[in-house]
């Protein structure tokens, strides 16, 4: 028996909505699992759209998980208005059925539907934006929001500041660093550019290579590195592996890049630009900028890496501390 089902009636149910990156991921996980933890009298509930490795997460933890499918409106506006119709009926139930005392969105399509779904019934929203600049889901969510919580100082200017607090970012579990491997990561769910480009340019990297690469290339990516590469799909968890690492080669996402500033590992990062969102790009200069990070843009990469991987820079140590903490503290102060 879980720790709510021995509370009972005490317990306020907290609905996380999320997306299917790990980005939008892992904070609400990590927000759920130290409630569980402290036996706070919370009940994590998680809604949305994810791969089915971040839902076993889920069940071992045993979070209930709500699927929602809603369509891209950056790829179609008047599609993802046909699934947001679609959703209406199915979710409008299952919120009136669980009755959550507060929806919070960490960011994406999915949250946009959900929210504004939840919006309309009359529950309460809140924000947890990790990424320096936000993204358009959270920016319209931040309009009705009871309450935005922000990774960094910076991102609460882009909201109304009486209802904008910057509580840092949850970046787990930090183990002292003993390894001597080059960690290649593109993201949660893989990038086709570091699959096919980096492991040409880092294949005689003089230690052990670790390349997370989603479901892409992972047969012909093993066969480029040899003996000394470990390519896998995914890592869980990330904490435990970071002790391995010596330098990191990672995509732009704002969680990914927290983890290793707050570890001290030196890293180049390669933003993901795409026509509909700049974030990638706009955290990985403040990165550099705050963390001494290097960025490169994926045309500059063939010509920085080995500079990179001979001399990598210091980092800024970043510490964040009792993130989870102040979370749930807010939370509580804005329920009662």
């Amino acid at each position: 028996m879980v720790y709510w089902q021995e509370l009972g009636k005490k317990v306020k149910k907290i609905l996380f909505v999320v997306g299917p990156s790990g980005g939008h991921f892992f904070p609400a996980f990590r927000f759920a699992l130290y409630a569980k933890r402290k036996n706070l009298p919370f009940q994590p509930l998680f809604c949305g759209e994810l791969p089915s490795s971040l839902v076993k997460i889920l069940d071992k933890e045993d979070f209930s998980f709500f699927p929602l499918c809603f369509y891209p409106p950056s790829k179609s506006y008047p599609l993802f208005l046909i699934s947001f119709l679609k959703n209406f009926l199915k979710f409008s139930s299952y919120l009136l059925k669980e009755k959550p005392a507060l929806l919070v969105s960490s960011g994406g399509y999915p949250s946009l539907g959900a929210c504004t779904i939840g919006r309309i019934l009359g529950f309460l929203i809140a924000i947890y934006e990790p990424n320096i600049v936000p993204g358009k889901a959270n920016l319209y969510l931040g309009r009705f929001a009871k309450i935005v919580l922000t990774g960094f100082p910076e991102t609460t200017l882009f909201f109304s500041s009486h209802h904008a607090v910057s509580i840092g970012v949850p970046v787990g579990e930090i183990y002292p660093r003993e390894g001597e491997a080059l960690l290649v990561v593109g993201g949660s769910q893989g990038s086709l550019f570091f699959n096919k480009k980096i492991p040409w340019l880092v294949k005689n990297f003089p230690g052990r290579i670790i390349h997370l690469c989603g479901k892409q290339e992972i047969n012909g990516i093993r066969k480029i590195y040899g003996e000394k590469g470990e390519v896998l799909t995914h890592f869980f968890p990330m904490d435990k592996l970071y002790s391995k690492v010596k330098v990191c080669i990672s995509r732009g996402g704002a969680i990914t890049l927290s983890e290793l500033a707050a570890r001290g590992i030196p890293t180049l990062v390669v933003p993901l630009l795409t026509t509909y969102t700049s974030h990638q790009r706009d955290n990985a200069y403040y990165f550099q900028k705050r963390f001494n990070f290097l960025v490169a843009e994926e045309k500059e990469v063939k010509g920085k890496i080995q500079t990179f991987l001979n001399s990598p820079l210091e980092v800024k140590l970043k510490k964040w501390k009792g993130v989870e903490e102040k979370f749930w503290k807010i939370i509580q102060s804005l329920l009662n």
